[in-house]
């Protein structure tokens, strides 16, 4: 297995994470709740705020499995969770919440889209969570994630691609604290940490 990108966040900050940190909200790695190890990020925003955690990809294969834990501390509103797109810009899978739900999209090259949507109420406030998307981008390609190690759905479908995924975004876009930890890209099946 190669590995692209890995951070439990450990050094106690966000230097691994090319881009930084963008939004109005606030950004952290902190101690107080964390999934394994000794920290964890931690996105915090006010009313109005959003706040996001992004790092460039390189060297990624067609198929790629994106692993990482988070927690909300509230689940009042939809918010945007995660995103993968490619070193432009263009998403090619977008994760949200949605009301208990997951909602995943991917796209291809041309601009197709795929849904996949979990079962309701398959997310609780103040609880972590692994999750993982593989996207297999290829004409023939595949779309699957996992919440904590289940399959909550998968398809089949033209995933490719002009670009390559170049880039993930951890995000925050409601009042509240969303919490993420032991992030890893790969061209495996990474599963949940144990």
């Amino acid at each position: 297995t190669t590995v692209y990108f890995t951070d439990g966040f450990e050094g106690g900050n966000f230097s691994q994470w090319t881009n930084g940190t963008s939004g109005t909200g606030t950004a952290t790695v902190q101690t107080a709740v964390v999934n394994k190890g000794t920290h964890a990020a931690q996105l915090t925003n006010a009313a109005g705020q959003s706040i996001q955690v992004s790092t460039n990809l390189t060297g990624t294969s067609t198929v790629s499995y994106t692993r990482f834990y988070f927690r909300f501390s509230s689940l009042s509103a939809a918010t945007l969770i995660a995103l993968g797109q490619d070193a432009s810009g263009h998403n090619q899978w977008i994760m949200y919440y949605d009301g208990g739900r997951l909602d995943i999209y991917f796209w291809n090259g041309a601009g197709t889209r795929y849904d996949m949507y979990s079962n309701s109420n398959v997310v609780s406030a103040n609880t972590w969570y692994s999750i993982e998307v593989e996207t297999n981008q290829a004409t023939n390609g595949h779309g699957e994630v996992w919440l904590n190690g289940t399959s909550i759905g998968a398809f089949n479908g033209d995933l490719s691609q002009t670009q390559g995924y170049g880039k993930l975004v951890l995000d925050n876009e409601v009042t509240g604290t969303a919490y993420f930890d032991d992030v890893i890209v790969s061209n495996g099946y990474n599963g949940p940490a144990s």
